[in-house]
């Protein structure tokens, strides 16, 4: 893969996606009945998905060494994307700022 081929937007810290797309209402609703015609879920609406400054993590328990500083961030962004990982009891949990 060449550098011309990287997409380098910042990706959603929870779902899927980029941070910059956002799901319409639309879209949200049609995603809400899937879910409950394919596994029997109930709907209820979430509303608005969470914003970086609602999200509260713990502090990180060991400090990023110096050999590695220069690929790892303990910023909350970064530590929020790997928190809410891209599976669906993680997208329900990021809604409900868990």
């Amino acid at each position: 893969m060449t550098n011309e081929n990287l997409d380098l937007r910042q990706r959603k810290f929870w779902g899927w996606g980029f941070a910059s797309e956002v799901t319409d209402a639309v879209a949200s609703d049609a995603i809400l009945h899937a879910l409950h015609d394919r596994l029997d879920l109930p709907i209820q609406d979430f509303g608005p998905g969470p914003t970086i400054s609602e999200i509260e993590l713990k502090s990180p328990r060991v400090p990023i060494p110096a050999s590695l500083a220069a690929i790892c961030s303990d910023m909350t962004w970064d530590r929020a994307e790997h928190t809410y990982g891209k599976n669906l009891r993680d997208y329900v949990r990021g809604f409900e700022r868990l």
